[in-house]
Order: C-alpha cells, then structure tokens, then sequence
C-alpha cells in the first residue's frame, strides 16, 4: 500500500515534476546534492527520500514514471557512480596506455554525476583498490578492473618492480650497474634518479628487505658509489687511507 507520506510529497506531480526537471536542466546532473544555495528548500533530501521509497516498494507507478521520465534519472547512486567510473577509467587507459592514474588526477567530461563537469578518478580507482584489501569489493567488479590492461590491484609495487627490470636489464648488459649515474636514462626512463632514491630511503632505513636484498644481488651495486671516488686533487679518499700512527709521526720528525 502506498505511503502517505509519499503522496502527500507528489501532492501536486505536475509541480513536483517541473520543480525537479527545472533543477536537473539549470544542474545539468541527476544527482541533486542535498543543499543547494539557489533553493531554500532541501530538494537533494527530497529525491533522496524518493529513492528510499523506490526500494522499499512505496512509490506509486505514477510518481515512479513520473522521476523516471526525467532527464538522466537514476535509483542507485552509487551503482551508477561505479559504471561512471568504470567508463571513464577504460577511456583513460585507452588514451594514456596505463589504468592507473596518479590519486589526485580529476577528469573533467560531460560523463559525469558532478556539477562541476569533473569526476576525480583518481581517487574512484583509489578507493576501488581499498575495498579490494578490504575484501568487501564483489567478484564482478574485480573482474571488470582486471579486465582493463594495466590494471595494478598495488601500482606503486608495480612501479618499482618496473623500475627494477629497467635496473636488471642494464646489468645484463653491462656487466654491472656500477656505470649508473645519477643522470642516466634507459628507455627514456630516469634510472639514476631512481637508484638515487632507493639508496637514500635505504639510508633512511625506510627500504624493505627484499628490496634491499633484490638491488644488493645486482653486480656492481653500491649504496655509497660517491665515498670510493678518488678526489679530482689526485689524494685517496678520507675513507681509504692508511691511519698514521702518531708515534711513527713523532719518532720521524726527531731523526
């Protein structure tokens, strides 16, 4: 039986109907916030309310042509919101050649839910990744990310693993990696700024042991290449020369 609550809300469809698609049209998005400064009355609650009674079955199929009828409507948010995401992210892969944008990145495109013509996939792919750990993300939706090439459930791993290749490769065919400077680029990428970074977290203590162990294993790797530099004056470097002992000093300077 229909709720009179609900009834008494489509008091007047008609109005109810221009009131919403005027909102829709002048927003340019279903998806009415709860607050909007140009409308003292809380309209993003009302819809809100309508989808509630949508679920639970309460909404008379007048009232749901009525919602249905207008421009871009939808009953579940946040599935929509997740197709949303899913589309735009497979663009993103197809135009970029890579699925996993930086956590910041903002898309701006008419496909979208918000008002500002922007929808922040960085943060959508981020918060997918999340619910992944958390092990609340369903089958389908994993499926659908792995899906897309490139895909990385960890990107920053990946990338370091990436990195790492880039780092093996030149020791196979170098010999060594001790010809790796801070300067060096393999494939356009800059290798030496990252071995330059791996050695100062090392120093930090903030580089995990297989980390530490996987670069260690790589011929010629150093973590301090600089300390056995010998100095453009032609003298041995601090760190290699023989301790003088001062008794031999001063047993010299008497003969």
């Amino acid at each position: 039986m229909p709720n009179p609550r609900a009834s008494r809300a489509f008091a007047s469809p008609a109005a109810a109907r221009r009131r919403t698609r005027g909102v829709l049209l002048q927003t340019a998005h279903p998806l009415i916030p709860h607050a909007l400064p140009s409308h003292p009355n809380p309209l993003g609650s009302w819809v809100a309310a309508r989808r509630v009674q949508y679920k639970r079955g309460t909404l008379t199929p007048e009232q749901i042509t009525t919602l249905q009828d207008l421009p871009g409507w939808v009953w579940d948010v946040k599935t929509s919101r997740w197709e949303q995401g899913l589309r735009l992210l497979t663009a993103y892969a197809h135009h970029t050649g890579t699925p996993n944008p930086d956590s910041y990145y903002i898309e701006t495109t008419e496909d979208t839910e918000d008002t500002d013509g922007t929808f922040t996939l960085g943060a959508w792919a981020m918060s997918r990744r999340k619910e992944y750990r958390l092990g609340v993300l369903s089958p389908t939706r994993i499926a659908a990310l792995q899906a897309i090439t490139g895909w990385e459930w960890n990107p920053y791993d990946a990338a370091w693993h990436r990195m790492f290749t880039h780092l093996e490769q030149a020791a196979h065919h170098h010999g060594s990696v001790a010809h790796i400077t801070q300067t060096a680029v393999i494939d356009g990428v800059n290798i030496g700024h990252w071995v330059m970074a791996q050695r100062t977290r090392h120093r930090q203590d903030r580089l995990a042991p297989d980390r530490v162990n996987a670069l260690q294993a790589l011929p010629g790797w150093d973590w301090a290449p600089h300390a056995h530099q010998r100095p453009t004056n032609g003298q041995e470097p601090a760190a290699n020369r023989t301790p003088v002992n001062p008794a031999s000093t001063d047993q010299a300077v008497q003969h």
